[in-house]
């Protein structure tokens, strides 16, 4: 029992990987959509101010992509490679030498002792891993750009919005000019709404295998944990590994309930902004269309694990709390 449930975690990886390839795939078409709009979006930037706050957060997001793939990488190579490089060869009751398998299970189907078979499998699973954690922080960087463009967005936004009054009535305009300026600010924010829309509709079921896998992964790792420390099992090496995997799946998978957490709050902010100016300074036409942003900020955009579930941090701890649940009832089952 305990070499299946060492096996579970890496077929589940593998299978979330290749359905989040394909859904990839499927998805191509609005992706392809919310890249274009983001180009014609940085096209359309007109004064440095709005420069700047988009630079911002192209910054954040490299930033984070780093971090991301650091994570990510540093759990893989100590799994697939280091720990089996590391970990020694053993004697059995037959006084044969046994070198550490390169991935569990493997000793199911064929004699991986051998020389070459030994080489072939280590090498197959080390691409394989590589391959797998590529796919993972190309998805993670992928969700980080589309949602800090749309962060940097709403931002220029709330600036617009900000620098209304101020440069409206400084300058005396006329109530058609104030009308265009707040028509301006409305479509750009209903340019970000539809931005939003696609992202969801892009990503919704990449999320949603990101939560599955990452809670029952997360589970299967805690269970190898316990059962290596039961076992007195003290190879520092081994539980450093395990530790390492959990805390990137853990990291992974919080940045995408972060995601969904900050477009929410910033989408909320819009209508708090429309509502804290001088509107009042405003001509009364001027006022009423302002309630179209202040409404809309009631209905954040928001990203959502297969439209079943909102990313948040209040359900990145539920989704915690599912894993050591599942945890706990493997531990009753053994």
């Amino acid at each position: 029992r305990l070499e299946i449930i060492l096996l579970l975690a890496p077929i589940v990886c593998q299978a979330a990987n290749i359905l989040m390839h394909l859904a990839m795939i499927v998805r191509s078409d609005t992706l392809k959509i919310c890249i274009q709009h983001m180009e014609i979006d940085w096209r359309r930037i007109d004064n440095s101010t709005e420069h700047d706050i988009m630079t911002k957060h192209v910054r954040y997001s490299h930033n984070l992509t780093i971090a991301c793939i650091t994570v990510m990488y540093t759990g893989a190579l100590s799994y697939s490679l280091i720990m089996p490089l590391m970990a020694g060869n053993t004697i059995n009751e037959f006084n044969e030498t046994l070198r550490p398998r390169p991935f569990p299970g493997t000793d199911i189907f064929f004699d991986v002792q051998a020389n070459v078979v030994y080489e072939i499998v280590f090498t197959i699973n080390f691409i394989s891993a590589i391959f797998h954690y590529t796919v993972i922080t190309a998805v993670c960087n992928l969700a980080i750009v589309l949602v800090s463009h749309t962060c940097g967005q709403i931002q220029v936004v709330i600036w617009n919005l900000e620098n209304l009054v101020n440069e409206l009535t400084k300058n005396d305009k006329d109530p058609d000019v104030i009308m265009k300026r707040i028509g301006f600010i409305i479509r750009r924010h209903d340019r970000l709404l539809k931005f939003s829309a696609n992202i969801e509709k892009a990503l919704k079921e990449i999320f949603l295998m990101e939560v599955v896998s990452s809670t029952l992964i997360m589970c299967f790792i805690e269970y190898d944990i316990i059962i290596a420390l039961e076992q007195s099992i003290t190879n520092r090496l081994e539980m450093t590994t395990y530790v390492l995997l959990l805390s990137s799946f853990a990291f992974n998978l919080f940045l995408y309930c972060q995601f969904g957490e900050v477009l929410m709050e910033q989408c909320q902010q819009v209508g708090k902004v429309a509502y804290m100016i001088d509107w009042y300074k405003l001509p009364s036409k001027s006022q009423l269309a302002l309630i179209m942003i202040i409404n809309m900020g009631e209905y954040p955009c928001k990203l959502t694990a297969g439209g079943m579930m909102d990313l948040s941090i209040a359900n990145f701890a539920s989704i915690t709390k599912t894993s050591l649940a599942y945890f706990n009832m493997m531990r009753t089952m053994g």
